[in-house]
């Protein structure tokens, strides 16, 4: 790192030829990687653009890497369902949503949801992992290889979990077995490496509750009779009933 940082310094800042001079600060490789950035910016160079990260701060981001990325972002009280083309491979971020049914059909890399409100979200397979926080009075649908619940509560969790779900900060959360049927689902499972054979939903960790050998509080099974199938037909229609 030292090495590759002061690459960087003598490639922005050429060496001047020797001479004594007041000593001058270091410029640090934070410093280094701004300017350089500031630089194509100004030339155009890569394509980059601005997008404003989660905290609000502005962050540059290569034209491949918006590309690669699909969000649902302040959505209010509509139902949308995407396609395969717009989820396939793709890192979906879903943000400030509310009274919003959601569908995602296809095989994502990965999905973060946050500050989802009364909302019912089904996703296809994923074959990385799925980041859920600050979400509240939702039903999800989750297919993925790791699954991490952060600050949520009353949500009911219909999931195929390749390790252990693990929960933090969370309370009246709900677990079910994937229940969410559409063209191509068995092939996006495929695709995304799980077995469907395999019981993926029922191992849960509370990293709030270090009692062994005490249920934690803080989530339980959902009743089999309240659980909920969806199914989606070949024109799109999504349909739901009770177990």
């Amino acid at each position: 790192l030292n090495k590759s940082a002061q690459e960087k310094r003598d490639e922005l800042f050429p060496k001047k030829k020797f001479g004594f001079k007041s000593k001058q600060n270091m410029t640090s490789l934070a410093s280094a990687i701004e300017t350089a950035n500031d630089t194509r910016r100004l030339v155009g160079g890569g394509g980059e653009k601005h997008v404003d990260d989660d905290d609000g701060r502005l962050v540059l981001t290569s034209s491949t890497a918006l590309q690669n990325t699909c969000t649902l972002r302040d959505l209010n009280g509509v139902r949308k369902s995407l396609t395969s083309a717009d989820i396939d491979d793709k890192d979906i971020l879903i943000v400030n949503v509310s009274d919003s049914f959601i569908q995602l059909p296809g095989k994502a890399s990965c999905i973060q949801i946050k500050y989802a409100k009364n909302c019912t979200i089904l996703c296809g397979p994923v074959s990385g992992s799925t980041f859920v926080a600050n979400c509240v009075d939702c039903r999800l649908v989750i297919a993925c290889h790791q699954l991490r619940i952060h600050e949520s509560q009353r949500v009911s969790f219909y999931i195929h979990v390749g390790s252990r779900a693990i929960i933090e900060y969370s309370s009246e959360v709900h677990f079910a077995p994937y229940a969410w049927t559409f063209d191509g689902v068995e092939a996006c499972f495929r695709r995304a490496g799980f077995d469907r054979a395999q019981i993926g939903w029922q191992s849960i960790d509370d990293f709030n509750w270090l009692v062994s050998d005490q249920q934690s509080p803080n989530w339980s099974y959902l009743d089999e009779k309240k659980r909920v199938k969806w199914i989606t037909n070949e024109s799109g229609e999504t349909s739901e009933s009770i177990n």
